[in-house]
């Protein structure tokens, strides 16, 4: 049996799907609880490092990877100075179509700025700039730069529609969380912006 322990230990999953091989890390107190729920109806087997989850027309193995962690909890901001609301498809747009010009080989951080009822966003590479609003209700004013990729990927694995936005300052760790309740955290981490 696993440990029960809540810190030190995460499992590296690999997962098959019809696009191919995903990996994920995945805490093991999160794979203690889905033993724990699903033992009725699977037949959990550990051997040596990996367990076997068999669920019918998938089958999961697990390694436990050892070491020490960075302990997460410690990078979440615990106040914010600004919440913004905002409809999370129109943002992902605009994120997309801004991002039109940031390529693996032209690099550019996602200039983001949050105003009062408006999210402005702009790049600049070699080839030109680009720029898009969206929609939100905020707070302060307050300009950020991100990896579009980073800001896109939390976005992407939002399942609600709408979505708040935590931010402290220009440097700090911006929190995705649902309008209601915590069964998500997203951290996208800024960008240094250069002075235009």
């Amino acid at each position: 049996q696993f440990r029960q322990e809540e810190v030190a230990h995460h499992e590296r999953c690999t997962q098959s799907n019809e696009h191919g091989l995903a990996e994920f890390i995945q805490r093991q107190r999160g794979l203690v609880d889905h033993q724990q729920t699903h033992n009725a109806h699977n037949a959990g087997a550990e051997r040596g490092e990996h367990i076997l989850f068999d669920m019918g027309n998938c089958t999961l193995v697990s390694r436990l990877l050892e070491g020490d962690f960075l302990d997460y909890h410690a990078a979440i901001p615990r106040e914010s100075s600004t919440n913004v609301v905002v409809n999370t498809r129109a943002l992902i747009h605009s994120i997309e179509r801004t991002s039109l010009l940031i390529s693996d080989r032209l690099r550019s951080p996602l200039r983001v700025d949050f105003g009062e009822s408006v999210i402005k966003m702009s790049c600049s590479t070699s080839i030109g700039k680009a720029y898009d609003e969206c929609c939100c209700s905020t707070g302060n004013l307050l300009e950020m730069g991100f990896n579009n990729r980073f800001l896109l990927d939390a976005l992407k694995n939002v399942d609600t529609d709408m979505v708040r936005l935590e931010l402290c300052g220009p440097l700090s760790p911006m929190k995705v969380l649902p309008l209601e309740g915590d069964h998500f955290l997203f951290l996208v981490l800024p960008m240094r912006l250069r002075a235009e």
